[in-house]
């Protein structure tokens, strides 16, 4: 039981040993071990290219399926959660949906590193573009398939160097899960470079929403919705921290025109509440821990 000075843990950052029965299970946690990520790959010793991710880079990273459908990306934030876009799943129903992990090249088949879960429930956020898939099975911890790391409500990454990863196309011939460099824009500067777009000079950006990019022929285009923004983490730079989630866009790859994505930070309380609440009870086979909640003992 935690202390009074301490917040109790979700059991994904509890640090506990590998299975002696699986030996490419790994511990996860926070901040030992979520968000860990490989930039050389895994596994796979394929050639790719600069603007691709290597295989199983970021373990993290699931794509969304409707039947045969590729909807989108969408990232583990425990071993049966995962944070998306809500666009993704309006009129979507769960029993047509399945969550697939450990995946890079879309079109494989037959991949011994790939795991696909069915959907237990589907939570639409009431007024920004998120939502959170509970799986009827949890993910088992793996090399190749882990939990990104999770911001405080009041974080802000302004100016950082961070990274956008998922299955958008950067060319209408590719089916490898790519990545794209991006800088966190501040508030102020974003909402005047908007401002000179089409959205008009009384444009206001709304509070859940953070902008990054506006880099010439590097923004998030087709197929990239609810792909992370993710930074690394101070000190750490192969670990990794979900920012946002990609949310929209104006035109694909235009200078000074930054993209939208809805800031996880600015949602924490509500991303709470819901892996702590009843609705998440009969889908995680683990016992129940408090996320950020303090508790005094005697």
């Amino acid at each position: 039981m935690c202390q009074w000075t301490e917040t109790c843990c979700h059991t994904s950052q509890i640090v506990s040993a590998a299975s002696s029965e699986d030996h490419s299970a790994v511990s996860v946690g926070a901040p030992l071990n979520c968000g860990q990520s490989y930039p050389e790959g895994l596994y796979e010793q394929e050639q790719v290219a600069d603007n691709q991710a290597q295989p199983h880079e970021f373990p993290w990273i699931v794509a969304l399926y409707e039947r045969r459908k590729f909807l989108g990306g969408g990232s583990l934030l425990t071993e049966n959660c995962v944070l998306t876009s809500a666009h993704l799943l309006v009129n979507k129903t769960r029993d047509s949906l399945f969550v697939k992990a450990g995946a890079w090249d879309l079109t494989e088949t037959n991949s011994r590193y790939v795991e696909r879960r069915k959907v237990a429930r589907i939570v639409l956020h009431s007024e920004s573009d998120l939502a959170l898939i509970v799986l009827e099975v949890s993910f088992l911890a793996k090399r190749h398939i882990g939990f990104i790391c999770q911001p405080s409500p009041a974080a802000t990454f302004d100016h950082q160097n961070c990274l956008v990863s998922g299955w958008g196309k950067l060319t209408h011939m590719d089916r490898h899960l790519s990545r794209r460099l991006k800088r966190v824009v501040n508030r102020v500067t974003c909402q005047a470079r908007l401002r000179r777009t089409r959205l008009g000079r009384r444009f206001e950006l709304h509070t859940s929403l953070i902008c990054a990019g506006g880099e010439r022929n590097r923004n998030t285009c087709q197929g990239f919705g609810g792909s992370p923004l993710m930074c690394p983490i101070a000190g750490h730079p192969m670990q990794y921290v979900l920012v946002g989630i990609v949310n929209s866009g104006l035109g694909c790859g235009s200078p000074n025109v930054p993209s939208l994505y809805t800031s996880v930070a600015e949602m924490m309380p509500w991303i709470h509440n819901l892996l702590n609440d009843e609705i998440n009870v009969p889908y995680r086979p683990f016992p129940i821990y408090k996320i950020g909640i303090k508790k005094k003992l005697g």
